[in-house]
């Protein structure tokens, strides 16, 4: 080793030594060894390193925002969407149309709230024809395409769809609570003693 170091021209005949050998078959055991594990190893190492990067999914110069804008840009800078009189009165209306559908019924008599489920049926009837009544003005006094218009009736076609489903719940309330309803309408003598409040612990 001392030998080599203070001779800096024995570096090359001992790192070239083992590569001549192996040209002509002379590697001993542990380097004919070491020498497979080295080829094994080079082709995916050289596959890793020799792929491409992948091409950015979204370009360097597209500007992201700082948070999510539902709704569209504006023009006033804040970065949400200023909605017309005529929206923010449809998005009240919805709300409260929403909030009465979610209280709907709960202070109805069980033996009344199947009719009551179906009085759902004409409002959602009433919120179909506005949807059509909106599709014709658009077709008469505004500039929209006909398969815009197509669109918007057909948000009134489903509506009156799910109408028509809501007119099925009496039907549907009547027969699953057959048993219960005629309790109520053609009670036994003292059918209250088989109120579950009344039971006694045996």
């Amino acid at each position: 080793m001392w030998k080599v170091a203070s001779h800096p021209r024995g570096w090359w005949p001992r790192i070239a030594d083992p590569f001549w050998r192996a040209k002509y078959g002379q590697l001993k055991p542990w380097e004919r060894t070491l020498l497979a594990g080295v080829l094994m190893l080079w082709e995916p190492i050289a596959d890793v390193f020799g792929k491409q990067a992948p091409p950015p999914r979204v370009g360097e110069d597209v500007k992201r925002p700082a948070s999510p804008v539902v709704g569209g840009e504006t023009g006033d800078g804040d970065g949400g969407k200023v909605m017309s009189a005529e929206e923010t009165a449809l998005i009240e209306a919805a709300e409260v149309f929403a909030e009465a559908l979610a209280a709907y019924g709960q202070a109805t008599p069980m033996v009344d709230l199947g009719a009551g489920l179906s009085a759902i049926a004409p409002a959602l009837s009433q919120a179909g024809d506005g949807v059509y009544a909106m599709a014709t003005r658009l077709k008469e006094e505004r500039p929209v395409n006909s398969d815009v218009i197509e669109g918007v009736e057909d948000v009134g076609h489903c509506m009156h769809d799910a109408s028509k489903v809501a007119e099925e719940l009496e039907d549907l309330f009547n027969t699953s609570h057959e048993q219960d309803r005629e309790r109520i309408l053609n009670p036994r003598v003292a059918e209250e003693d088989w109120d579950v409040t009344k039971q006694e612990e045996v």
